[in-house]
């Protein structure tokens, strides 16, 4: 009991009951972010043993055409998911907090909804109702206006934008969800102060509102990059059965899987990841100083 009570003194107490989270941090997170950076500088072969080849993985990397047209993709869906997301989400979060919609709280549910809904099985209607023939849902309502059966999974024209309706569908919720707390929380007097100036909705919307809202709308940009760059279960359930499309939907989360964990390439796989790393903090940073947010001196 001596030996308990001088462990566990005033000082130590604390960094004890914090340390399983510490640990576990460790174990599970940074031990694997070191070890794949190591690995992105070997060629793994029978698992276990490790050729060092340097800056090899990387070379080859960016002279294969596959990641640069990946690369390429994950880009078009991130610049797509953020616009929509941001301009979206700000949209119907302004609405449901404006007090002028009846049955805010239904609506909100409606859009939020999604969020809860697995990703598999959203996928997998998603392919019944974008199925190429004119049995598929939206076929079948566009053939009312005389729009032919549309390829929408497999032609090079449909299938990445597919993939974005997916995505966008189910995280438009969240993104309205944080504009909505945003919005909650302006401070109510300095609108009084702008409407006794003369100031009309326009006018406090540009010179109020989203300069207010700067810090939500780059969480909300931040957590749509992070998210889209990282873009996987979307791809692999819309993923079609063969065609000039599997080159179009390829993103860098699916090449990274299908490198290391089909071909067992995992150096290969692993500088994938550290470049998806690289590219999501460089675009983090960016958008920080676009908006304001955060400043380099």
């Amino acid at each position: 009991m001596a030996g308990r009570r001088q462990v566990l003194t005033k000082k130590t107490a604390p960094y004890v009951f914090i340390s399983p989270f510490f640990i576990l941090f460790a174990i599970f997170m940074v031990f694997p972010i070191i070890h794949s950076l190591v690995l992105s500088f070997h060629e793994v072969k029978q698992l276990t043993q490790l050729n060092f080849i340097g800056l090899g993985n990387y070379k080859t990397l960016f002279s294969t055409p596959r990641f640069l047209r990946a690369l390429t993709n994950t880009t078009y869906y991130a610049v797509g998911m953020c616009l929509l997301n941001v301009c979206i989400g700000f949209v119907l979060g302004l609405m449901l907090t404006s007090g002028h919609v009846p049955g805010t709280n239904f609506y909100r549910a409606c859009v939020f909804l999604p969020v809860l809904v697995s990703t598999v099985i959203a996928g997998a209607v998603f392919r019944l109702i974008l199925v190429d023939t004119e049995g598929g849902f939206l076929n079948y309502l566009l053939g009312y206006f005389g729009v032919p059966v549309q390829n929408w999974l497999d032609s090079p024209r449909w299938a990445l934008k597919s993939v974005m309706a997916l995505g966008f569908w189910r995280s438009i919720g969240l993104s309205t969800i944080y504009f909505i707390g945003g919005f909650q929380a302006l401070p109510s007097d300095v609108y009084e102060a702008a409407h006794i100036d003369g100031a009309n909705r326009m006018q406090q919307l540009r010179y109020l509102t989203i300069p207010l809202m700067r810090p939500i709308i780059a969480f909300v940009s931040i957590v749509t990059l992070i998210q889209a760059y990282l873009v996987f279960t979307e791809v692999f359930v819309l993923n079609p059965s063969g065609g000039s499309a599997r080159d179009t939907v390829v993103t860098l989360g699916y090449y990274l899987y299908e490198s290391a964990f089909r071909f067992f390439k995992l150096g290969y796989g692993a500088s994938i990841g550290v470049v998806m790393t690289l590219i999501i903090v460089v675009l983090s940073i960016l958008q920080l100083r676009l908006l304001g947010v955060f400043q380099i001196d």
